[in-house]
């Protein structure tokens, strides 16, 4: 029997209200989404109510802009008050994406915020969330592909620093690893199409929706 490795992450976390409901909506969302991974993040806000070793979820989102399917990575956290709070949820772009400036529901830091997450209660339905979500992403797109040029400092988007700084802790906290690439098509080796270019500007590229 293979390790349950919500289960394992859960185990080094204490002081959840709910934790079986951490755990069936931290399962259903890896099972949708396999590229997800369970493990542990600290975080702290000014209150300590909501401080100390919670559960983070890690992988990619699919979402078709334009007939073609993108992986968004993403990173998910739930906090102890958790379903009586929403889930944390940031956009995570890589050395070779930039987060759209100016999007509907992404802040500059990667912060996911839209309806589904701010009206999020314990009869709210994660899934629901989830879809909700990546459809939305798939109408606009939150990260475009990096314009070339000299290597950009990674941005803390995504990260447990972006949550800190949100929390108001000055972000200090246990950084993103890097991405791997998106994975192949199927099973033939077939790298999955770049990333949207970024917005026209000046009626040059290919312009987002």
């Amino acid at each position: 029997m293979s390790p349950d490795p919500v289960k394992a992450a859960l185990s080094g976390c204490s002081g959840y209200e709910n934790k079986s409901r951490v755990k069936k909506d931290a399962r259903h969302i890896m099972k949708e989404y396999p590229s997800m991974k369970a493990s542990v993040a600290n975080v702290r806000f000014s209150s300590g109510q909501m401080s100390g070793d919670v559960l983070r979820l890690d992988g990619t989102v699919p979402i078709n802009f334009r007939g073609r399917e993108y992986h968004t990575p993403v990173s998910i956290i739930f906090f102890k008050l958790y379903p009586a709070v929403p889930p944390f949820i940031c956009v995570c772009p890589t050395q070779d994406m930039q987060i759209r400036q100016g999007h509907g529901m992404v802040q500059s830091n990667g912060v996911v915020m839209f309806s589904k997450i701010e009206e999020f209660n314990k009869k709210s339905d994660i899934m629901e969330l989830m879809k909700a979500m990546i459809e939305r992403f798939g109408d606009s797109p939150p990260l475009f592909k990096r314009p070339q040029g000299p290597p950009a400092q990674r941005h803390p988007a995504g990260s447990v620093d972006a949550l800190n700084a949100y929390a108001g802790q000055g972000g200090q906290g246990q950084a993103m690893p890097p991405y791997p690439p998106p994975p192949a098509q199927g099973g033939q080796g077939q790298a999955m199409p770049p990333y949207p270019p970024p917005p026209a500007q000046g009626g040059q590229g290919q312009a987002m929706p």
